[in-house]
């Protein structure tokens, strides 16, 4: 296994899978939750180790899927297929200053880097709850954390 200050270097194939299983599954799990049929107008998934975005190689990370999925989900809501006005908000907590710069650089360049969707925490997770507070709010449902 790859130490862990390398592992941004080059993803290894149990983050790519984490990468694959997020890219079938996280726009998936954000329309049926705000379906008209739920009343949801809004999910969130916090990323609570995010990293750059990227590793060195150019692989997105699931910050980056994460805001295509957000993407789509607005996509789907302008479509009418979704609650009208419904967003998929998404978290980012990265502890280490490099790596929350390049991280801060990947969102703004991808047309979402509004707060109101995007959260960037540059902080361990546990330092960043009660900054979350909105996010992981008494609003139904509970968000979608990726711990690791």
């Amino acid at each position: 296994m790859t130490d862990s200050r390398d592992h941004f270097e080059k993803f290894e194939d149990h983050t790519l899978l984490k990468h694959a299983f997020l890219r079938g599954y996280l726009t998936k799990w954000a329309s049926i939750l705000l379906s008209p049929q739920a009343r949801n107008h809004s999910v969130c998934f916090i990323d609570a180790f995010a990293g750059p975005g990227h590793d060195r190689h150019g692989t997105e990370g699931s910050p980056m899927i994460a805001i295509a999925a957000a993407k789509a989900i607005r996509e789907m809501s302008a479509m009418g297929k979704l609650t009208a006005g419904a967003r998929l908000r998404v978290a980012f907590v990265e502890r280490n200053a490099k790596y929350f710069r390049e991280l801060s650089q990947s969102v703004s360049g991808s047309t979402m880097g509004s707060t109101e969707d995007v959260l960037r925490e540059h902080a361990g997770f546990t330092a960043t709850l009660p900054r979350l507070a909105d996010v992981l709010s008494a609003r139904p449902p509970p968000p979608l954390v990726d711990p690791f």
